[in-house]
């Protein structure tokens, strides 16, 4: 396996492929990778991009490594809804010309489901005649949230959820307890990637926390009080509230998931084994109907996330019944 590899955790079929591709020589132009959040999609991404540059410590050391995003509306300090056609532009003018090192050229699209419309029709020309050797890899949840005509000239990369014991191996590996480690593999579900900003980042560890807490507190609560207690659980004066939102949701859809669970007397493959107790007790006061009608908008409310919804109404939202 390439060296770039190591700090990936699972899809070792899919990096199998990679490598045998790149090393036959078959590289489509263009590949997607789809798969759902924190699975591990940007990683396997860069990481495959970076194996094209051995002697580089780093992507922004790479003159021919062209990245791009949703820009930061200047106005508003927020992420744009979308990734424009004027960028693309730019990004079609910068590949027809000829490589700065003599080696391949590559592209990473975030976001291809940002796509405009105008954005996506820019970027089929590059799409269809790529000049020279060069790589463009779009990142997406899946192929239905990208431009059709996009995704029928890619190669589409599947990245699936990683099996627990996986997980907690590779956590072990990095000096975790084994008890930790168990810990942590339960409730990301199978997603590599929120194991590692809960081991490696303290804001992430701590509203991942926060997002358990507060579901608890508030499955606990009556309504009246939920609202209240909802206002306090995104500040105002955040700029990143969206993705504030979509990692309180996260963390509610594992407590759900829990409480399902407990239904069904199998509290001992909750995520939550410290607050085995007090789901076990929510458990009888909730309906499954009541607790699959929460997961349900949830998912509504995260699949609307991208549009830049009000975070307060989509709190809401899951709240309502």
């Amino acid at each position: 396996m390439l060296q770039d590899f190591s700090e990936i955790i699972g899809h070792s079929k899919v990096l199998g492929v990679l490598e045998r591709m790149k090393k036959a020589g078959k590289l489509p132009h263009a590949m997607l990778i789809v798969g759902p959040h924190h699975i591990g999609k940007t990683l396997v991404a860069t990481s495959f991009i970076k194996s094209f540059y051995p002697e580089a410590q780093n992507l922004e050391q790479i003159s021919d490594y062209i990245e791009i995003k949703r820009e930061i509306d200047k106005k508003t300090g927020k992420k744009k809804s979308q990734i424009s056609v004027k960028q693309i532009r730019k990004l079609s003018e910068r590949l027809a010309m000829s490589s700065f090192s003599g080696k391949w050229k590559t592209v990473f699209i975030e976001e291809a489901g940002a796509l405009s419309i105008g954005a996506a029709n820019a970027l089929l020309k590059t799409l269809e005649e790529p000049k020279g050797e060069t790589l463009i890899v779009l990142r997406a949840p899946s192929v239905q949230s990208v431009p059709a005509t996009i995704a029928s000239r890619c190669q589409i990369i599947r990245l699936s959820i990683v099996d627990r014991d996986t997980i907690s191996n590779a956590l072990e590996t990095k000096g975790m307890s084994k008890k930790e480690a168990e810990n942590i593999s339960s409730f990301c579900q199978g997603r590599p990637g929120v194991a590692l900003r809960y081991i490696k980042e303290t804001d992430f560890r701590a509203e991942f926390d926060l997002a358990v807490a507060s579901c608890l507190q508030l499955l606990g609560s009556d309504f009246v009080n939920q609202l209240s207690t909802s206002n306090k659980l995104i500040p105002k004066d955040d700029l990143n509230k969206n993705e504030t939102l979509d990692q309180l949701l996260s963390g509610w859809q594992t407590v759900l998931r829990d409480l399902l669970l407990c239904e069904l007397g199998q509290e001992d493959i909750i995520c939550h084994q410290s607050q085995k107790d007090n789901l076990q007790s929510i458990s009888k006061t909730l309906s499954q109907k009541r607790v699959f009608g929460m997961l349900t908008r949830i998912q509504e409310t995260k699949n609307a996330i991208t549009s830049n919804i009000n975070s307060q109404l989509g709190i809401e939202h899951v709240l309502m019944h």
